[in-house]
C-alpha cells in the first residue's frame, strides 16, 4: 500500500488495474486509504503472518515526491496497546525522509553512495 500511496494518480491505476482481483477492488475506498497514509506519512498493519506483530511501512521518496522503495519494520504488539507508539512511527517516518534527502544530494553532488 506504502508504495501505491505514493504514486500519480496514473500510476496507481495502472498499478491497481495489473491486479489479478482488479474488478473486486472498491477504487473509492483505496482512495481514501491511501489519502490517509500520505497524510500521516506512514503505514501501520497488523502483520499477516504473525499474531501480534504490527508493521510500520514509511516511503523512500524521489525528488518528485513517488515512492521508489518502502522500509517496513514489524514491532511487537505491548500488553496494554494494540498499536506502536506514536513517537516511533513519527520517528521512523522523519528517518525515512532524511534518507531520501541523502540519497539524493549524493546522486545530485556526484558522491558514490557505500
Amino acid at each position: 500500500m506504502i508504495l501505491l500511496a505514493y504514486q500519480t494518480k496514473e500510476t496507481r491505476n495502472t498499478m491497481i488495474d495489473q491486479c489479478n482481483d482488479a474488478k473486486d477492488i472498491d477504487r473509492g475506498q483505496l482512495a481514501l486509504k491511501l489519502k490517509n497514509i500520505r497524510r500521516m506519512g506512514f503505514e501501520e498493519v497488523e502483520s499477516y503472518m504473525v499474531k501480534g506483530v504490527y508493521n510500520l511501512s514509511a516511503p523512500i521518496l524521489d525528488p518528485n515526491g513517488r515512492a521508489v522503495a518502502a522500509l517496513t519494520i514489524p514491532f511487537l504488539a505491548k500488553l496494554n496497546s494494540t498499536r506502536t507508539e506514536r513517537r516511533q512511527a513519527s520517528t521512523f517516518s522523519r528517518d525515512c525522509q532524511r534518507i531520501d534527502q541523502q540519497h539524493w544530494w549524493n546522486r545530485v553532488s556526484g558522491k558514490l553512495m557505500n
